[in-house]
């Protein structure tokens, strides 16, 4: 046999297992009839709830899914970012706009949602029920995702996987546009996919839509977006090149794109050469940014607090399982449809260069790729295909999806046990109960800390003072000199031009536990609190 020939019956292999005819097919060729939003009824739906085993399955995910994403939602205090998105969605739709696009660097449509959201109330569960709910509709998304790209077993093990993300679920319980981003972007790809496979205006118009909403939620959308319209271009040059016309659908799905888009690109501009003015103050540089989110390297892990690999559950056990498995996966693919694996490699690696380019110019942190999760988990998904072919049992499938959330549960049990957040809320209520009249805070760096000091903490004492400086020593002095017979409470978080401050602070205070007790230990969660001698 030539080696051609020997590749050729690998593929023919690798395809049929793939195939939703194959042995592989958990529901054993079960067909409700549903095509379209026309076939579905009462009748179909519950015979498909009854017989298939993938609608089964996804269930029990979502289920299981928002669990997960509501189970101690309130549990952890809301952090300064959070309390931007209070402070900003309290403002009028047309106020929200102007605040979006001249004094943040967000797009207004995940706040609209969250000005909604403060009429029922104004607390953590009312802010982040937006963010678990939308995170958890993305577990079904993620499966018409995976089976379109794939078949019906990639997208349940991409569901599954979701699922037990404790990325994601970390960021379904935080109120801030992320999840809402992803969402989007896990709907414009279904339609590119399609438009990819029939060059449908239809499925390049709604890639175009749903890729705006996208945009509307985060800025960083559209890196990937524009990504993948270069890659359509590039996947489909020889039909262009030999029809013109085959370009025109896609053409319409850019153009509605720029149109949905257009009222943002006019301030795009200036927000760019507004965070990029200066040298970034906090937030990860050149190759951290690159091996925390591509999951390959683990460098200096600290759990959720710290640096961390966030696409491999943040712990070195799982991140080598899940880069082994996204290699099997993207090698199967690449003998099966090589196009595609081109594809998964191409969408990974252009946010990942452009992300650690930008790094150098603006604030840059992994979160902003979360839609890097959508490629990584096709590759990993796609690895269930030649360990399907070495089983040849659909046992093996099943095997596989209890085993990926298996070994994620360690995590998820730690991840619920202990705050992952500044604990501003135990904080304000701890000075609350001991300042006097007399006492002054300081809060530093103020602009970080102080709204969400404040959101918390209810000074009903007169004669508290309260300061928030960034970087200041003449400023502590000043400060220092007014205490009189009253006591200081320095709170202080991180930042990167912090250590003359802890080495003024030495001399002049002592850090403290939640008793008042001297101690070396933060007093909060990523806070430490010190009392002036």
């Amino acid at each position: 046999m030539t080696e051609e020939g020997g590749r050729e019956d690998i593929k023919k292999t690798l395809s049929r297992f793939a195939s939703e005819d194959s042995e592989g097919d958990l529901d054993r060729g079960f067909d409700a009839g549903i095509r379209s939003w026309t076939d579905i009824s009462t009748r179909t739906l519950k015979k498909a709830l009854i017989n298939s085993r993938y609608l089964q399955i996804l269930i029990v995910l979502t289920l299981v899914g928002l669990f997960l994403r509501f189970y101690h939602i309130t549990f952890n205090s809301l952090w300064t970012d959070e309390i931007y998105t209070y402070f900003f969605s309290k403002n009028s739709f047309i106020d929200i706009w102007f605040v979006a696009t001249t004094n943040d660097y967000n797009p207004p449509l995940f706040y609209w949602i969250e000005h909604f959201m403060l009429y029922f109330g104004n607390n953590e569960f009312i802010l982040r029920f937006a963010p678990a709910v939308i995170g958890t509709s993305t577990i079904p998304l993620i499966y018409f995702l995976g089976k379109i790209f794939l078949d019906r077993n990639c997208g349940i093990v991409m569901a599954a996987l979701i699922t037990i993300s404790p990325f994601h679920i970390t960021y379904s319980q935080e109120a801030r546009a992320y999840t809402m981003m992803l969402f989007f972007l896990t709907l414009a790809l279904i339609f590119f996919f399609k438009a990819l496979q029939t060059n449908a205006v239809r499925s390049w118009v709604l890639f175009g839509v749903f890729s705006g909403f996208a945009f509307w939620t985060h800025f960083y959308a559209i890196i990937p977006v524009i990504s993948l319209f270069i890659v359509a271009l590039g996947l489909n040059a020889r039909k262009i090149w030999n029809e013109v016309r085959f370009i025109i659908p896609l053409i319409k799905g850019a153009l509605i794109f720029f149109i949905a888009s257009l009222p943002l690109l006019f301030v795009v501009g200036k927000t760019f050469h507004t965070v990029t003015g200066d040298a970034p103050t906090w937030g990860m540089q050149g190759r951290a940014i690159i091996t925390h989110c591509s999951s390959i390297i683990l460098v200096n892990a600290r759990g959720f607090s710290g640096y961390y690999t966030i696409f491999s559950g943040y712990t070195r056990f799982v991140l080598i399982i899940y880069f082994v498995l996204f290699l099997i996966g993207i090698i199967t693919i690449f003998m099966m449809k090589r196009k595609k694996a081109y594809l998964l490699i191409v969408m990974i690696m252009i946010p990942l260069v452009i992300s650690w380019a930008l790094s150098y110019r603006m604030p840059m942190d992994p979160r902003y790729l979360i839609y890097l999760i959508l490629f990584y988990f096709m590759g990993i998904a796609a690895a269930y295909i030649p360990l399907f072919n070495l089983g040849k049992s659909k046992r093996v499938i099943y095997l596989f999806l209890l085993f990926l959330i298996v070994i994620n549960i360690p995590l998820l049990v730690s991840y619920y046990q202990a705050p992952i957040k500044y604990d501003y809320r135990g904080l304000s209520g701890m000075i609350q109960e001991v300042a006097r009249p007399g006492d002054i805070i300081v809060l530093i760096p103020g602009s970080f800390n102080q709204m969400p000091f404040n959101y918390y903490y209810l000074n009903q004492s007169i004669g508290i003072e309260e300061y928030g400086i960034e970087d200041s020593i003449p400023q502590l002095e000043a400060i220092f000199q007014q205490k009189g017979e009253g006591r200081i409470f320095y709170v202080l978080t991180y930042f990167r031009s912090r250590e003359p401050i802890l080495e003024w602070l030495e001399n002049h205070a002592i850090k403290v536990d939640k008793n008042l007790n001297p101690s070396t230990e933060s007093a909060y969660k990523d806070i430490d609190l010190y009392i002036s001698t």
